[in-house]
């Protein structure tokens, strides 16, 4: 019975790793970031898709994550369904700009995020990432 456990555990761990990795993986797969650090805006984005999954509870649990992210002045536009909203986190009082929106889909929800910084400014891609991939990860609940 012990060695079953023992044969079972690293396939049941495998298993999660596999999953948590594709999760991770598609909002990896389409982050993108454009621009010249100080020399013109650089805008992040990256996407993801959920099968089954309602725009309008996608866009509810996303703009939780928002708020959990430190932003101000969140927007969340029903109707439209986009979210927007800003963080000020140098002093200088330059806003940099976050918009996420859930669109439908045949099967589901197509969810985006972009986040804007102004000519000038620098955002490191081990700190933009991550916090984009859990506003994006959040529509799933």
């Amino acid at each position: 019975m012990t060695s079953s456990v023992i044969r079972v555990l690293p396939v049941a761990l495998a298993a999660v790793w596999f999953a948590t990795a594709a999760s991770a993986g598609q909002c990896e797969k389409h982050y993108s970031a454009v621009g010249v650090p100080l020399v013109t805006p650089i805008v992040f984005e990256s996407w993801m898709d959920f099968k089954g999954l309602a725009p309008d509870k996608a866009l509810k649990r996303m703009a939780r994550a928002v708020k959990s992210e430190g932003f101000s002045g969140i927007k969340v536009d029903s109707g439209r369904l986009i979210i927007t909203a800003y963080q000020e986190s140098t002093g200088s009082g330059r806003t940099q700009k976050l918009t996420v929106t859930a669109k439908k889909t045949k099967d589901g929800t197509r969810a985006r995020v972009s986040f804007k910084i102004k000519a000038g400014q620098v955002a490191a891609d081990r700190h933009v990432r991550p916090g984009m991939c859990k506003i994006l990860n959040a529509a799933d609940g």
